[in-house]
């Protein structure tokens, strides 16, 4: 997937706000949430830019569940 080719390639800029932020702006749009969408789109997006290291969450799926809970206002 170009996704974790171009976390492990350190590119600053991946497709994910594009293409994540893209669904949950488009879910906006209609009075709907796309928190999953639009937690990976700022998660992946801070991880590729520096601003928070892979490591935080590679092989943690708990925090990222967490961080999905976080944008659905559940925690």
């Amino acid at each position: 997937p170009s996704l974790l080719l171009s976390l492990r390639a350190r590119r600053r800029e991946t497709e994910a706000i594009w293409l994540n932020g893209a669904v949950a702006q488009a879910a906006a749009g209609m009075n709907r949430l796309a928190p999953v969408n639009h937690a990976l789109a700022l998660l992946v997006t801070d991880i590729a830019s520096g601003r928070v290291p892979w490591s935080a969450y590679r092989h943690q799926p708990e925090r990222l569940i967490r961080a999905i809970r976080m944008a659905q206002g559940m925690e």
